[in-house]
């Protein structure tokens, strides 16, 4: 009997979060298991929403207006997109710009130009392969392309910068003079801090994913600034800011609290408006802290011992893929600590109506966050975005099946607050995926359109958008 009460009450939860807005016939030869097809979702400027299929060089590009109608649909089988993966995209002038990564290694990347009025394809640039750079991430600000790099010789990020006409330029930052400390290094190297681990993009909104926040580096994109953190450090956070305007870098190091129980053994931080949290923790002490960002000064410090209850805690704490139980609850600060402690810790912080709704703990997996190498930032619902493409989330859901986390919501002046907490976008997608009986790795994206947020999947042989 229980067991119909709790699927009533996930079926219950699911349908009030979404609703299905259109169902789309799969592309041939497209299916859940066959690795060379991809589902993408691409917004415009003048709010139109795209599907795009692909399996191999066949393409279906479906259009939606702001009203989620159908309005165009087109089948193509010569596009240039073979043996390449899509990183981004942006639309603009009846035509849509595609960021594409080829070769082996995937250090090839083109910039492709698709005309909607003669359905034609364009290479606007080809950049040369990158042999002693890795790529790690993309995004569009208003109409220009940037790409982030870190050299594999030495301790230089690059950024290149390329516009519509297809002109790039690049400007490197030399690092040389700062030590970048991680356990066990006094001075690690930057290709070896980022090798195979990229950087999670933070969009401030619900895109954002408690996995992500669980990166040690993560970036950030302000009015027309690139701003990233580094966390590998017990002892600060590293904040690197780049103007994407005259190409000046400032680097501000930030202290990490510290304990009285001992050193720091586990830390990250989650940056929001003008303030950082900080999260910090050994197997005695937990301390969390907001601070400025501008003055530097402390404005909310909550500290709690192993003994002691989390008082601060809007939820139970609860352990997610724990050894022959799907999830139970932790009843002690001892084991919270303990396990935080052997994992990569993450607190995620989102801005609800007039709350602060944070979620602390640590992601248990072998996830470094919501991306590989080749990250990719969205348009989220900031003006400083022209456009970005889609986020794959089936990883996102699959890895969350391991974490240990609890609840807090404070207001906007940090007074805690004893109020239920908002469920996330990812709890609710969960629900929707457990509702309908759909298996963890379908293909699957998410991007925000409109105030919600766009979900698609693919389901038997059609491709389903649902409405967040």
């Amino acid at each position: 009997m229980n067991r119909y009460i709790f699927l009533f009450i996930i079926l219950s939860r699911a349908n009030s979060f979404s609703q299905e807005i259109a169902s789309l016939p799969l592309i041939d030869k497209f299916n859940n298991y066959y690795t060379g097809g991809e589902l993408d979702l691409f917004t415009s400027e003048d709010s139109l929403l795209f599907v795009i299929q692909r399996v191999a060089s066949d393409v279906k590009i479906t259009t939606f207006d702001a009203e989620y109608n159908q309005i165009k649909q087109i089948s193509l089988t010569d596009s240039p997109f073979r043996n390449h993966k899509i990183l981004s995209s942006v639309s603009f002038d009846n035509s849509m710009l595609f960021l594409l990564s080829g070769g082996i290694f995937k250090n090839r990347f083109s910039l492709i130009s698709y005309n909607f009025q003669n359905q034609k394809f364009e290479e606007i640039l080809q950049l040369e392969k990158f042999i002693n750079e890795e790529f790690l991430s993309s995004f569009f600000i208003e109409d220009k392309l940037h790409l982030l790099t870190v050299s594999l010789n030495s301790q230089e990020l690059s950024i290149y910068t390329i516009n519509k006409a297809g002109k790039s330029s690049k400007k490197s930052y030399d690092f040389s003079d700062y030590k970048f400390k991680a356990p066990g290094f006094s001075d690690e190297k930057l290709k070896y801090l980022l090798y195979q681990k990229g950087i999670s993009p933070i969009q401030n909104n619900e895109i954002d994913s408690f996995f992500e926040a669980s990166s040690k580096y993560k970036s950030y994109v302000f009015n027309r600034e690139l701003w990233l953190t580094f966390d590998q450090d017990s002892e600060l956070t590293r904040l690197i800011k780049f103007d994407l305007e005259n190409g000046k870098m400032v680097l501000q190091d930030i202290p990490k609290p510290v304990s009285t129980e001992g050193k720091i053994k586990e830390s990250n931080s989650f940056i929001l408006d003008e303030h950082i949290y900080q999260f910090a923790l050994n197997k005695k002490e937990m301390i969390l802290e907001v601070k400025n960002l501008e003055s530097g000064l402390v404005n909310y410090r909550y500290s709690v011992k192993d003994d002691e209850d989390i008082s601060i805690s809007n939820s139970e704490i609860k352990l997610r893929g724990a050894a022959y139980v799907k999830e139970r609850v932790m009843e002690k600060t001892s084991q919270f600590l303990r396990k935080v402690v052997s994992s990569e810790s993450a607190i995620l912080v989102r801005k609800i109506n007039d709350t602060l709704q944070m979620r602390i703990g640590a992601n248990r997996g072998l996830y470094y966050g919501g991306t590989a190498p080749g990250s990719v930032h969205f348009a989220g619902f900031s003006q400083d975005y022209f456009f970005i493409s889609a986020l794959p989330i089936s990883d996102l859901i699959t890895t969350s099946e391991r974490w240990i986390a609890f609840s807090a919501v404070f207001d906007s002046n940090f007074n805690h607050l004893d109020t239920e907490t908002i469920p996330n976008l990812y709890d609710k997608i969960k629900d929707f995926k457990e509702s309908k009986d759909l298996k963890k790795n379908i293909k699957d994206a998410l991007i925000p359109f409109g105030g919600n947020f766009i979900y698609s999947y693919v389901d038997k042989d059609v491709v389903k958008l649902v409405k967040f």
